[in-house]
């Protein structure tokens, strides 16, 4: 849907963050990591490095912001790093 302009990055990582029953929740347990990972590797793999890295640039998104506190990272966002 991103690279299709159905929805920015920007809007994904603004739900990401923003959703369960608290602001927060989801990145806190590691599922907004995982999620946030999982649509930064399909772009990878279906649009290639360079739109990945445009798209990324474009939405001004930290990923850092989806990194669980605690030691329990997604290991599929770390590879974004």
């Amino acid at each position: 849907m991103v690279v299709e302009n159905v929805i920015s990055m920007k809007e994904i990582g603004r739900l990401i963050l923003e959703c369960g029953e608290e602001a927060g929740q989801i990145v806190e347990i590691g599922l907004g990591g995982d999620v946030m990972g999982s649509t930064l590797g399909m772009i990878k793999t279906e649009k290639g490095e360079s739109v990945l890295n445009e798209i990324r640039g474009s939405s001004c998104l930290r990923l850092e912001d989806f990194r669980p506190s605690h030691p329990n990272r997604s290991r599929i966002l770390e590879t974004f790093f």
